[in-house]
């Protein structure tokens, strides 16, 4: 199993330490996209895997606005999976100033277009 893969596998487990490990020791990708698109990010918000996601925000490598194959942000998936409203403020949070310092803009429908 490449380290990408045993990122998400580390953060569905909630196992902190490797995610650390993971993070800060190999080259791992953090923003790999499984099948389904979900990045360790969206799988950290929507299992509330706090100590995980902390370390994955705190290594300053996520993307914040890519999205699942259905559409969703880490920040969605952290209010409907997840139930924490204050990681999906976060995260949103950090999706305003990612699009910012991108030059993406959100139009009407929330959606994300280019400048």
């Amino acid at each position: 199993m490449n380290f990408d893969k045993r990122l998400i596998k580390s953060v569905k487990a909630a196992n902190a330490s490797a995610v650390k490990h993971l993070v800060e020791k190999t080259d791992v990708d953090v923003n790999y996209q499984g099948e389904d698109g979900m990045t360790a990010l969206h799988w950290a918000a929507a299992y509330s895997a706090r100590p995980c996601l902390r370390i994955l925000v705190n290594s300053g490598k996520c993307n914040y606005l890519l999205k699942d194959k259905k559409g969703r942000s880490a920040s969605e998936l952290a209010y409907e999976y997840g139930r924490d409203y204050a990681v999906g403020r976060l995260l949103m949070k950090k999706e305003a100033e990612q699009a910012v310092k991108d030059g993406v803009l959100a139009d009407w429908s929330g959606e994300l277009v280019e400048d």
